[in-house]
């Protein structure tokens, strides 16, 4: 994929309206609060495609785990306990794989050149392979 120009980029952002998209009509609550909050973190150019689906998905998500949580909190030995600890498991794992795949994670815009770790070379005198004989 060919990069955008900065005078492209512009104009997409200009033609999208510059305002985050508002949140699905059936988000209620704490869901549309996540929304307004995840929506407003990102240019509004990144919310195209499916990413308005997936972050309602994500939104929901958000909100069941946190009921849940909130039952576990008040009750951890409850007779049902382990059947919330396990939809808490895998609700965990289905918003930080959408969190992943919407790029909202911090991973997604730190990589090795804004680590320095591309400019790392090691210790001259290395005597271990990849060090200093590499170089040479």
């Amino acid at each position: 994929m060919a990069r955008k120009s900065p005078a492209a980029l512009a104009a997409d952002l200009w033609r999208s309206g510059s305002l985050p998209p508002k949140p699905p009509d059936n988000l209620r609550g704490v869901a549309r609060t996540y929304w307004t909050r995840l929506a407003s973190s990102k240019p509004c150019d990144h919310w195209s495609g499916a990413g308005p689906l997936l972050l309602a998905r994500l939104c929901q998500t958000l909100a069941t785990a946190e009921c849940i949580q909130k039952q576990l909190d008040a009750d951890p030995a409850a007779p049902n306990a382990m059947q919330l600890i396990k939809a808490l498991t895998g609700l965990n794992a289905s918003a930080a794989q959408l969190a992943t795949k919407l790029r909202l994670v911090p991973q997604a815009v730190i990589g090795p050149r804004e680590t320095g770790r591309n400019a790392e070379p090691g210790p001259p005198d290395d005597a271990l392979i990849g060090g200093h004989a590499l170089r040479q």
